[in-house]
């Protein structure tokens, strides 16, 4: 097991559900709208955030902000591997210059970071973490635009993982195509989502990820509060915000432009199991999977094994869905 690199911690961590203050910023976000509050508070003090964005061909790429207006380019999910590029060099030194830095990424990410950290703990650089069910394969996400930039004969202008036009809860998949056309579907009806929320095509240590357990690795972890109160819903969203370390504590004292309730670890690891347990079974056809993609191409396994589960697929899964509900009612019980 890969050791994850621990700057001083919390004796216990101290966990929120937040949301922005501010409208615009809480609905063009993936949940809540805590990470674009938290890029203003260090860009306010002269400091850089480092975040992902896509770039002309829909790679996600590290890339670093210095303006309030970029924030935009930074916020919101994208679930494929980012291009890391200098991203750590560069951090690491402009914290040398004095700068503060904020630092996002998944926890695999903050992990490697955490390296230069340690060595170099006079540098003021904070880490944010998202709640990361895995990486799915950037090769298939390019086989799946450019199935769909085919089949809609235009290439593709915009692409979002979290658009919320119907809700936080009701998100899907939003893509902008050239010629005008727009394509929008829920997660469970979109292929490519399919895929990866049946844990398809994830990299293959995300299956045993030595990174999601506790103590967390980050200053700050962030992600959806799925499974949040029910006097705390709303459909703009809303995040479940952990307080790792001192360092992530003196931090989110200066950011004032959110509401939070403070709520257990457990309300939020509840529906949010990848915060305790970094084990996904594989499923046992990936290999299957694989040879149709690369004998016949992606819309043969979109086909075979990407389309959203019949009724009768449903009900043969009903046991096994029933048993999680169970589980977590039963954990409820003792929170």
């Amino acid at each position: 097991m890969i050791e994850t690199q621990l700057n001083e911690r919390l004796d216990s961590p101290i966990s929120f559900a937040e949301w922005s203050k501010d409208d615009f910023t809480r609905i063009n976000s993936s949940s809540g709208g805590v990470f674009t509050e938290l890029s203003k508070i260090i860009i306010e003090e002269g400091g850089v955030v480092f975040g992902v964005t896509f770039d002309n061909s829909f790679k996600a790429r590290h890339i670093s902000i210095e303006n309030e207006e970029d924030i935009a380019l930074i916020r919101g999910s994208k679930y494929v591997q980012s291009h890391i590029d200098d991203a750590y060099k560069k951090a690491v030194s402009i914290a040398f210059q004095g700068r503060p830095v904020l630092f996002s990424g998944t926890p695999c990410h903050i992990s490697a970071i955490n390296l230069f950290i340690r060595s170099n703990p006079e540098i003021e650089i904070y880490t944010c973490e998202v709640i990361c069910h895995g990486i799915p394969s950037e090769s298939i996400f390019r086989s799946y635009l450019d199935y769909f930039s085919q089949l809609k004969n235009s290439k593709i202008r915009e692409y979002s993982f979290r658009d919320k036009t119907l809700g936080w809860k009701k998100s899907g998949i939003k893509i902008i195509f050239n010629n005008g056309e727009e394509y929008f579907r829920r997660w469970l009806k979109d292929p490519f989502m399919i895929g990866f929320l049946r844990d398809i095509y994830l990299r293959p240590i995300c299956y045993a990820c030595p990174f999601a357990h506790l103590p967390r690795g980050a200053d700050i972890t962030i992600g959806d509060f799925w499974g949040v109160p029910k006097e705390l819903d709303d459909p703009r969203g809303v995040s479940a915000v952990i307080i790792n370390t001192p360092k992530g504590e003196k931090l989110f004292e200066k950011v004032s432009n959110v509401e939070k309730v403070k709520v257990s670890l457990n309300q939020i690891s509840l529906y949010n199991p990848r915060l305790v347990n970094g084990h996904l079974e594989s499923v046992p056809y990936r290999k299957d999977f694989y040879k149709l993609l690369e004998s016949n191409g992606f819309e043969a396994v979109m086909e075979k094994y990407l389309k959203p589960y019949t009724w009768f697929q449903k009900l043969r899964l009903a046991p096994k869905y029933v048993y999680r509900v169970m589980l977590r009612y039963i954990r409820r019980l003792f929170l």
